[in-house]
């Protein structure tokens, strides 16, 4: 290839001259554009293309606009989320688990003064904690992806890199790998009924994977309707306490019914239960809150 040492740029014919390459010379009638023939479009050729073009456009925006559609179906997912950090009534149900955990008589001079805990992505209870006792640690579970994300930045933000350390993926694969005395206290707080979670939750306490004297503090949403299952854990509330239509916001007595059964085996007392909902269109929840005695 032919290089110039001049700024002034030349002509491609100039360059192939220069060359030595060959080029036939183009004739008025197959125009300039590299040699190729100019073709006059048909009026039947022309539109055609406009079709094809109209097409093209159509197909463009339609995709276009699927797009945004999935990303405000994918917002509007990512946002069913627990938001009700600041509830007047959730607040009342963080200082009853919080009191109980500090009512602990050995608390001061635990051996282990590990939690184990589900704390969202603020970890409200868990930095209130701390605040009280610098002893405590935390093993936070977490299945959700980005509110695991969300509690690693409230963890670097409150630097509690040293006390607090986060498994993303369900509490039930902590629970039955726990051994007997594991932790100091559990922090259950779940946002479903207790059907989805009773077998972890009667694992956790017959397992004794909670030190003597420590706190068993759940929170489960009370049954919002007459349930017809005749197996598992609701269908015995059910038959302890059949849940009228009109008696929603009553008192989860068959809750009571189902963690006495702890306390009558001697392992645990059963301290309190607390119904709770922060608004008309909240979830009606319930907070159980167990302390082992042997």
């Amino acid at each position: 290839m032919y290089v110039t040492k001049t700024n002034k740029s030349m002509k491609t014919s100039e360059i192939y001259a220069k060359s030595g390459i060959k080029v036939k010379s183009l004739s008025p009638e197959t125009g300039k554009k590299r040699g190729r023939p100019r073709k006059e479009l048909t009026r039947e050729e022309k539109l055609t293309l406009r079709a094809k073009k109209a097409w093209v456009t159509r197909r463009s925006n339609a995709a276009a606009k699927e797009t945004k559609i999935v990303v405000k179906e994918t917002k509007s997912v990512s946002d069913v989320k627990f938001k009700n950090y600041y509830g007047e009534n959730k607040e009342v149900a963080r200082k009853i688990m919080i009191d109980a955990i500090c009512a602990t008589p050995r608390y001061r001079g635990a051996k282990i003064d590990r939690i184990l805990c589900l704390p969202a992505a603020k970890a409200i209870i868990e930095r209130r904690l701390l605040e009280i006792s610098s002893r405590f640690t935390f093993s936070a579970v977490e299945y959700d992806k980005n509110v695991a994300n969300e509690l690693h930045k409230t963890i670097y933000e409150n630097n509690l890199g040293g006390v607090m350390n986060v498994y993303c993926g369900k509490i039930s694969d902590i629970i039955y790998r726990a051994n007997e005395n594991e932790f100091s206290h559990l922090i259950l707080d779940y946002c479903g009924e207790i059907d989805t979670f009773y077998d972890e939750i009667d694992h956790a306490l017959m397992n004794r994977i909670v030190q003597v004297g420590g706190t068993v503090s759940i929170t489960v949403a009370k049954r919002t309707h007459p349930s017809n299952k005749e197996t598992g854990i609701v269908a015995r509330m059910n038959k302890v306490y059949p849940l009228r239509p009109d008696a929603i916001g009553e008192v989860e007595w068959a809750l009571i019914q189902i963690f006495e059964e702890y306390q009558k085996r001697g392992l645990y007392s059963f301290e309190t239960l607390k119904n709770y909902s922060d608004s008309a269109r909240g979830a009606n929840m319930a907070l159980i809150v167990l302390r082992r005695i042997k």
